[in-house]
């Protein structure tokens, strides 16, 4: 597989079991509630596997990476492009109270500031929701 770019090199590292927390952290965020006709953002999509098993639980997901390369395996495995977003989490803008739900997946560790990063998304969870 050749990528053009530093994290898109470390997205490949990440694929199937090494993978931080991997679709069984999903599974347990899927777990703590129920996800029928709520909305989801899946920080650090990747590929989209959690995304898909969120859909799979009723969810109506939107998924956000910073690699290109890997926002185009989640489109080429059935995410919808208008699903993903390219960006990086610092960047992302929301409306406050916009989630019920948000998956955060091995992207903390690549923040200069991950408190602020993690302060940020709660102001985009609906009062009551959850963040795993």
């Amino acid at each position: 597989m050749k990528t053009d770019d530093y994290f898109d090199d470390l997205a490949v590292f990440g694929l199937g079991f090494f993978h931080p927390g991997g679709i069984a952290r999903t599974r347990r965020f899927v777990e703590a509630s129920s996800w029928i006709d709520s909305s989801i953002l899946n920080v650090g999509c990747g590929l989209g596997t959690s995304s898909k098993f969120l859909q799979q639980s009723g969810a109506h997901v939107v998924g956000i990476d910073s690699s290109l390369f890997m926002l185009e395996g989640a489109a080429q495995s059935g995410i919808k492009r208008t699903q993903l977003i390219h960006g990086r989490v610092e960047d992302i803008g929301f409306c406050a109270s916009s989630f019920d739900g948000i998956l955060v997946e091995g992207v903390l560790g690549f923040v200069t500031n991950p408190a602020a990063v993690v302060s940020r998304l709660w102001s985009f969870l609906k009062p009551g929701g959850l963040m795993g």
